[in-house]
């Protein structure tokens, strides 16, 4: 049986239990295989139309929010000794997830899995959802 190499894998986040859960199993596999982790975070797309100084402001919120939400992932990836990288985007996250794994050449996707309830998860579907169906590589999702 031939042993599976992951050479770069996209990790994206969201601050989950979820995301917390696949952060411990890719770290596990990038080690295992020596690769590793492209770490990811989008958020949505701030509206251009807002104007100053309230873009600024929101701009600036955002970033701390994403420092501070990137923070117990960084600490945890050092703390095991995965080597990673990363990115932000905003837009549509499905959408950033797929690009990446794409423009990166991502050889796998691992993030958490989220159930969407009622309604609105059969209509609109889960950012897991929309990524397994889209991604230009194999998907993990982790319960």
């Amino acid at each position: 049986m031939q042993e599976l190499r992951f050479r770069k894998i996209l990790l994206p986040v969201d601050g989950s239990e979820a995301s917390a859960r696949a952060a411990e199993v890719a770290g596990g596999m990038a080690l295992a295989s020596g690769g590793e982790l492209l770490l990811l975070h989008s958020h949505k797309h701030i509206a251009d139309f807002i104007g100053e100084p309230y873009y600024q402001h929101l701009l600036d919120r955002l970033r701390s929010e994403t420092r501070a939400l990137l923070a117990p992932y960084r600490e945890r990836l050092d703390a095991a000794g995965v080597p990673y990288d990363e990115r932000v985007m905003d837009g549509d996250p499905a959408q950033d997830i797929c690009t990446v794994a794409q423009v990166e050449d991502c050889d796998l996707v691992v993030m958490g899995r989220h159930g969407a309830a009622g309604v609105a998860g059969l209509l609109l579907g889960s950012v897991s959802h929309k990524v397994a169906g889209r991604a230009p590589c194999p998907v993990l999702t982790v319960r």
